[in-house]
């Protein structure tokens, strides 16, 4: 009976962006079974698959060679860069890339594989929210709708961070899920699984709870996933928050931008994503 109280007394409503008991990136378990999603093409749980990536890389390199200026160094900083997939494509079509994460595994893959192949890639740990940003960069990027787990106050502090980094004439190119992709994803079952043995959130038995819960003013949704195991609960919380263009035109006020359906250059409203780029006047 004691499980189920502590389990009872835990489902509580979070504070918007509070991450609970996370972020998941480095915890020793986890950060293995991450890594694997991020490399398994098979579906786009954690990275979209490669060949959509490296489609998304020869867009982005044509868009950015086109507008920089002949005095561009082409040196990137790839935000949010996990196992280094865009980073490292970045590097193979001749750009000088950082990547910053916040998952040491993944970094340390990365940074392997760049090695491997002999790539202008390096990479670093970082928490983005906090981190400091290096200035001198032609191109900021950041994918897979990651300014949709910030906060307001992050959003602002990333955008003057970007502004800051980037060169004269420099690029700011993202993508965010709009409030279509936020409808499909608010559809998704909330779950209740127990597992005999390990499974991707412990290595022993456990029970796993999968709740949501809405914040209409914050255009923001909260995925929380309960973790019982038999000598510890655990709560990790994933946010989603939606944009469409009238929200970023806003927030991108002072730079020039065109917008798109996706990194591939798709027109706008044909998908549940909008793609930015933005260039620092």
């Amino acid at each position: 009976m004691t499980d189920w109280i502590r389990l009872a007394e835990s489902d509580t409503r979070p504070v918007p962006f509070d991450p609970l008991d996370g972020p998941i990136w480095n915890e020793p378990y986890m950060a293995s079974h991450i890594l694997y999603a991020h490399l398994d093409s098979r579906d786009d749980d954690a990275s979209r698959p490669l060949a959509q990536i490296e489609r998304e890389c020869a867009w982005i390199d044509e868009r950015a060679r086109a507008s920089l200026s002949a005095q561009a160094t082409f040196k990137a900083l790839d935000l949010g860069s996990g196992p280094g997939l865009y980073a490292h494509e970045l590097a193979r079509r001749g750009w000088s890339v950082w990547g910053v994460d916040l998952s040491s595994t993944a970094v340390a893959y990365a940074a392997e594989q760049a090695e491997d192949e002999g790539l202008d890639a390096h990479f670093l740990t970082a928490d983005l929210h906090t981190w400091e940003f290096f200035k001198g960069f032609d191109l900021i990027l950041m994918t897979y709708g990651t300014l949709g787990t910030f906060s307001p106050a992050q959003t602002q502090r990333w955008l003057q961070q970007c502004r800051e980094a980037l060169n004269p004439g420099g690029l700011l190119i993202f993508d965010t899920f709009n409030h279509r992709w936020w409808k499909a994803e608010r559809r998704k079952a909330e779950t209740w699984k127990v597992h005999r043995g390990p499974g991707f959130w412990s290595n022993e038995d456990h029970l796993v709870l999968n709740r949501q819960y809405v914040y209409p003013k914050l255009r923001t949704f909260a995925r929380v996933w309960t973790v019982l195991e038999s000598s510890r609960l655990r709560r990790f919380a994933f946010w989603y928050r939606w944009h469409e263009i009238s929200h970023l035109q806003e927030l991108l006020a002072g730079w020039s931008v065109e917008w798109y359906g996706g990194l591939e250059g798709q027109p706008c409203a044909s998908t549940g994503w909008i793609a930015a780029v933005a260039r620092k006047e």
